[in-house]
C-alpha cells in the first residue's frame, strides 16, 4: 500500500504508471541509471534516493527485468515503495526510545531515520560517521548524531546493493552501567 508501480520501456518512457490517472499522460522518462542498469545486465538494482516531480519528493527504485520470449529484457517492472515504510519497518524493531536507527541508500543518504525520520529524509549523516560508511563495509565509529547527541555508531552494509543500516546508541547508555557498578 501506497507504493507506486511502473513498467518502464527500453527508451525510458513509462508505459504504466500507477500514480497517474487512467487515461491521464504519463510523466516524462525519468532515466535513473539503475534503470538503465537492469535493461543493460538483465539484474535486479535498487536505486539511490532521488528527487522527482515538481513537488521534488524523495524516491526510491526497485528494479527488476520483465524478459520477452527472445530471452532479452523487454520492460523494467519498477516498485517506488512509501519511504515512511522504512521507518515503520525501524519502529518495529522496537530500538530503545534514545537509540537511532538509520537507513542508509549506496552513497550514505539517509532514506530511514528513527527518531525524526521525516525531517532527516535526503540528508547526509554527521562527516565522521558518513566517512566512515561510505568507505567501509561495516564498522564502529564514536561520533556526535545530527541531534547532538554524542553517539557509539554501527553499521553495516548489504553487498548487493550497496545499502547499510546503522544504529546510534547514546555513550551516556554505554557508560552508565560500569559507572552504577562502580558506585554500587
Amino acid at each position: 500500500p501506497g507504493a507506486t508501480i511502473l513498467v518502464i520501456g527500453r527508451d525510458g518512457r513509462q508505459l504504466l504508471n500507477t500514480s497517474v490517472p487512467p487515461g491521464a499522460p504519463m510523466p516524462p522518462p525519468m532515466g535513473p541509471e539503475p534503470t538503465k542498469r537492469v535493461f543493460a545486465s538483465g539484474r535486479p538494482e535498487v536505486s539511490n534516493l532521488f528527487e522527482i516531480g515538481p513537488s521534488n519528493h524523495f524516491v526510491v527504485a526497485i528494479d527488476v527485468p520483465v524478459y520477452g520470449d527472445d530471452g532479452t529484457v523487454h520492460y523494467v517492472l519498477s516498485m517506488n515503495p512509501d519511504l515512511q515504510d522504512f521507518n515503520r519497518i525501524l519502529r518495529q524493531q522496537k530500538p530503545p526510545a534514545n537509540w537511532i536507527a538509520s537507513v542508509f541508500d549506496a552513497d550514505g543518504t539517509i532514506v530511514a531515520h528513527v527518531p525524526n525520520g521525516e525531517r532527516l529524509i535526503g540528508m547526509e549523516p554527521t562527516a565522521t560517521f558518513f566517512d566512515k560508511l561510505t568507505k567501509l563495509p561495516e564498522g564502529i565509529t564514536d561520533n556526535v548524531s545530527l541531534d547532538g547527541i554524542p553517539v557509539l555508531s554501527a553499521f553495516s552494509h548489504s553487498e548487493e546493493f550497496g545499502w547499510a543500516v546503522g544504529i546510534g546508541v547514546p555513550r551516556t547508555d554505554m557508560t552508565r552501567p560500569a559507572l552504577q557498578t562502580a558506585i554500587d
